[in-house]
């Protein structure tokens, strides 16, 4: 016998729904753990790089350098010189000391700044020594740029008005102090002095050359090179003096090439050795003879000088020269007399020495 059942669709399409239910809930769950491992996953973006080199460099126009250059960045962070977040502007001075700056387009502004000394040799050689520079900077780019900023929450409300602070006047000591102050970069020894040059003129007295202390001036023009000796161009004459036994009147002028390999500078004090050699001449007149005639004899001495000079204001310098110079060959001056001898009037000794004080400009 059989029993009729009524099926119930409710209770039959219970179970079915709740699995869908579940399925669909688990797969959700699997898609956002995939996203969230997915942007883990994700590499930090690098920041672009461009090479910029100035037209005030030296070397400006070199296509090799930029390429070179350029090549030290890897290919997903170059970017076009407009559309790059970091510019790197390399300036390559005539003093043989590159700069590399680099300046983040967004905000303007110096992100960082490297200085270094290139050797001699044209451009390939600045290539060489700067490649590992912008190699170094480029791996050290992320932390040029500056942190993002995270928006501020709007307050509901705005505060009131704070009441505005009177201003105070700064005094002159704050305002000078607020002023930028200009830092020298630091000059290796290795480097020499800066080049420019110098142009001094003196006064002074001496003796050797003429008969007794006589008094001289001197004009010189100094020429500083980078990494080169200091050479120095001067002139100076000697007033006419008499002997001592009035029978002659003498003078001189010779002009002298140095160069100095010894140079000490500090803040306002500099001071250089120098050695040389002067060509000049000498003249003697009679006096109180039968028969005055006169003589121009040439004149060549080896000199050793040293110079010292000290800032007053601007270029204006104070300067002291002391001299020490030896004839190549020594001069003697005689008169001849009714009896046959020919006694000295006056004749220049071994060793002259002279000093001298003045007045200097210094220009870069």
């Amino acid at each position: 016998m059989h029993v009729p059942v009524a099926f119930d669709p409710t209770l039959s399409r219970r179970p079915t729904s709740q699995a869908f239910f579940v399925l669909t809930a688990c797969l959700l769950l699997l898609g956002a753990g995939v996203r969230v491992a997915a942007a883990q996953n994700v590499p930090a973006s690098e920041p672009t790089w461009a090479v910029e080199i100035l037209p005030a460099s030296r070397c400006a126009d070199d296509a090799v350098l930029r390429d070179r250059l350029s090549a030290q960045i890897p290919e997903a962070q170059r970017s076009p010189l407009g559309q790059a977040e970091l510019r790197a502007r390399v300036m390559i001075g005539r003093d043989q000391v590159a700069t590399v700056q680099v300046i983040d387009q967004l905000t303007q502004r110096e992100a960082g700044q490297r200085q270094i000394a290139v050797p001699r040799g044209g451009c390939d050689a600045a290539a060489d020594a700067l490649e590992l520079v912008m190699a170094v900077m480029i791996e050290a780019g992320r932390s040029l740029l500056p942190p993002p900023v995270s928006p501020s929450p709007e307050p509901s409300e705005p505060p009131p008005p704070a009441p505005e602070p009177r201003a105070k006047q700064p005094t002159k000591q704050e305002e000078q102090a607020a002023r930028p102050r200009y830092v020298q970069p630091e000059r290796h020894a290795w480097l020499g002095p800066v080049p420019g040059h110098d142009l001094l003129i003196a006064a002074g007295t001496g003796y050797g050359i003429l008969p007794s202390w006589g008094v001289a001036g001197t004009a010189a023009w100094g020429i500083r090179w980078a990494r080169v000796w200091p050479l120095w161009i001067s002139g100076t004459g000697w007033l006419s003096e008499r002997a001592n036994d009035a029978r002659g009147q003498f003078g001189a002028a010779y002009g002298t090439v140095s160069v100095c390999p010894l140079v000490l500078e500090k803040t306002r004090f500099r001071g250089e050795l120098c050695p040389g050699l002067a060509i000049g001449a000498m003249w003697a007149e009679g006096r109180r003879v039968e028969r005055a005639e006169r003589a121009v004899s040439p004149l060549a001495m080896a000199s050793l000088g040293v110079n010292a000079r000290v800032k007053l204001i601007g270029p204006l310098e104070l300067v002291a020269l002391v001299r020490g110079e030896v004839p190549v060959m020594g001069l003697t001056f005689v008169y001849y007399s009714e009896d046959g001898g020919s006694p000295r009037i006056h004749d220049t000794k071994p060793v002259t020495v002279s000093f001298f004080g003045g007045v200097g400009l210094r220009f870069r």
